[in-house]
């Protein structure tokens, strides 16, 4: 897999720390290692291969040092991979200023990186759009510059359109960042270069797997889906969501689980594998009573009133952890930390001397 190196990492740092300082203000070398805290021999180095490279202008004299040679937007990543690596990397990167634009630059065209604003958009023309993109696009890196509209209504309506490939593994087939105005882009972009870049060399391979997994899955054979999930890790290393669909095939995702990833603030994620717990431990509960469960849970629920099995209380448990569980599955941005000690709790009691 490719991945940049530590120097590259740096050389961008340095580059941030340039573009964002006024035009022609130039820093020499000791002043950007104090600032971005790393070894004066390094960042000297850095600084003159990208000096070489024609990313870097030196200035000599009192108030001597480094400038940018142009605008910082019309500076690429792949550039400065050039310049420190002595690597060309061949991503097709394209902006657009809104989703009508955004189809009339891909209509034709295929990029590895979009960078959309969408901040004219009215939400139903912007967010709901995306969609299309995303379908006709499946190879398509996006950052979503979500302007006036709201980022976390934005963000919530993404992952809800992606919420089944959230759960069956297919985000490292994609990457989206979704940022407001005064977000910085450049580490949004670092992030999606150096994922496009691995998509590059290893995605047809990965793509492939995860159908395969996919197709063992819904023949049961769940062996077989571990040892492709397990494949996957070897294939990419730190590549987490084969992890999480490894615990989840097995049944292992528990709602303490779900809330780790709500506290480190991946609120989305977090409901959503809440919801596929709750339809798991449901199912379990019914197949328990009755020795047989149903797909639907509202299936399970009127099978388990017709044989009598329940009670007018373990009914309203059931329905109430239904209703949770629509909501973390459809609405997933309303679910709130209390909502998963509430899940366990009610489930604990369901689930009390099941006969």
């Amino acid at each position: 897999m490719f991945r940049l190196s530590k120097t590259t990492d740096y050389g961008i740092v340095l580059m941030a720390q340039l573009a964002s300082l006024p035009n022609g203000t130039p820093l020499n070398a000791r002043e950007l290692a104090h600032s971005s805290d790393l070894p004066i021999p390094m960042v000297s180095k850095i600084l003159k291969a990208l000096s070489r490279g024609g990313i870097l202008v030196s200035q000599r004299g009192a108030r001597g040092g480094y400038v940018l040679s142009r605008p910082p937007d019309r500076i690429s990543v792949a550039e400065i991979i050039r310049a420190l690596e002595g690597r060309v990397v061949d991503l097709r990167i394209a902006e657009a200023v809104s989703v009508r634009d955004a189809l009339r630059v891909l209509t034709g065209q295929v990029f590895d990186l979009l960078t959309l604003d969408i901040e004219f958009d009215r939400m139903s023309e912007g967010v709901d759009a995306l969609p299309e993109i995303f379908d006709t696009h499946p190879g398509l890196n996006i950052i979503v510059v979500s302007g006036k509209l709201d980022k976390a209504e934005v963000s919530e309506r993404l992952f809800r359109f992606t919420r089944e490939n959230v759960l069956k593994g297919k985000r490292w087939a994609r990457h989206f960042d979704v940022l407001d105005k005064k977000d910085d882009k450049t580490e949004a972009i670092r992030r999606a270069h150096e994922f496009a870049v691995q998509q590059r060399e290893g995605a047809d391979r990965i793509r492939e797997l995860f159908l395969l997994a996919e197709s063992y899955l819904e023949k049961n054979m769940l062996d077989k889906c571990l040892e492709v999930y397990q494949k996957i890790q070897r294939l990419a290393p730190g590549e987490l969501e084969s992890t999480e669909n490894i615990s989840i095939v097995r049944g292992e995702v528990s709602a303490e689980q779900a809330l780790e990833y709500h506290r480190k603030g991946e609120k989305v994620v977090a409901a959503l594998l809440l919801g596929y717990y709750l339809e798991n431990r449901l199912r379990a509960f019914t197949l328990a009573v009755l020795g047989s469960s149903y797909w639907s849970l509202l299936d399970c629920l009127k099978a388990l009133e017709g044989a009598g099995r329940l009670g007018v209380f373990r009914k309203n448990l059931f329905n109430d952890l239904l209703k949770l569980r629509n909501v973390a599955v459809h609405h997933p941005a309303a679910i709130t930390e209390a909502d998963f000690a509430t899940v366990t709790k009610k489930l604990e009691t369901l689930e009390e001397r099941v006969s």
